[in-house]
């Protein structure tokens, strides 16, 4: 019988280049890691074991992985908090979607096999940023996930697809080099991740129309003027449905009848007003207004201020004070 190896346990894994390094301490040169200009990472891992091996590790601030088999197996388990267990198994032709933020992962691999997989890390602002004004099509446990604070795995396995299968062989088949490799890499990246999402968000099924009554305005004008007074520390969508008395998903679609914008959007605008007024009239490092409304680091607070107002909050706060 083949003796494991030691498990791997790494600090954390927060990153695909995070991840290889890992990967690399067993298997030098085992595979890939690319940057592509949108900030997603694109990992191929390649490697044939003898011994089985288990790799054991917290997940503090994870991106979101989306993630495809071509060769090997092997199960996941993830722990969260007080929640049961939960146990995946992989191999050739699943493909997943997987962010647990505050969990704990162990992976097992038989030994004996050859391993190939090719992996997409999406930071979750990212994927915020992307349905943005249309959270709503989101698959709903995905959204669930996502929401800041929000601590719920989501975990999600299929079958690949033809088409899945088609956008693969064209990564691995690329023809092109240098920038022009990596806008074709990123361009299939965004393709895979749209088919996943489409899948899945189809597997749940036709959204219902929800009808918004007049006591439910009272409660969304409510929720809103909850998100208002804790931009530092907002309630999560059900947190908030719960406070004001109303289900996170007439919420949600209430907010956008009424107010032409998404949950997510308004806290995130209503942050960046605050943030402007604070540059303004203060003279707090950015730093200290990035934590004071409840931006995730400063170099978070900065890409928004920059995304909604073109300058960073350092130029704007100069060229205010001349």
């Amino acid at each position: 019988m083949q003796k494991p190896l030691s498990p791997i346990r790494p600090k954390t894994i927060n990153s695909a280049w995070n991840c290889l390094k890992v990967w690399d301490q067993v298997f030098p040169t085992s595979g890939q890691h690319i940057i592509l200009p949108s900030s997603l990472e694109l990992m191929f891992v390649d490697f044939s074991n003898v011994a089985p091996m288990q790799l054991e590790c917290p997940l503090s601030r994870p991106p979101l992985i989306f993630s495809f088999w071509l060769a090997g197996s092997g199960h996941g388990h993830v722990s969260h908090g007080d929640c049961s267990p939960r146990t995946m198994t992989v191999k050739p032709g699943k493909s997943g979607i997987f962010y647990a933020p505050g969990s704990r992962f162990r992976s097992e691999m038989p030994g004996r096999q050859h391993y190939r997989n090719l992996s997409i890390y999406v930071p979750p602002d990212w994927l915020r940023q992307l349905f943005d004004e249309e959270q709503d099509l989101a698959p709903g446990e995905l959204r669930a996930a996502l929401e800041e604070n929000d601590r719920k795995p989501f975990i999600k396995l299929t079958d690949m697809t033809t088409h899945i299968r088609i956008i693969l062989n064209q990564i691995y088949t690329c023809p092109y080099h240098g920038i022009y490799k990596r806008l074709f890499l990123e361009n299939k990246c965004m393709e895979l991740i749209i088919r996943q999402l489409w899948d899945i968000s189809h597997m749940e099924g036709p959204k219902r129309s929800i009808r918004i009554l007049a006591n439910d305005v009272e409660r969304i004008h409510e929720a809103k003027k909850i998100l208002i007074n804790n931009l530092d520390n907002p309630p999560t969508l059900h947190e908030l449905g719960r406070r004001v008395g109303i289900n996170s998903n007439k919420l949600s679609r209430g907010f956008r009848q009424l107010f032409g914008t998404s949950v997510h959007t308004l806290l995130r605008q209503e942050r960046l007003a605050r943030a402007r007024r604070l540059l303004e009239e203060d003279r707090l490092s950015i730093t200290e207004i990035s934590h004071r409304l409840g931006f995730s680091d400063a170099s978070h607070f900065v890409r928004e201020f920059s995304r909604h107002y073109g300058t960073t909050p350092g130029r704007f706060a100069k060229a205010f004070r001349l």
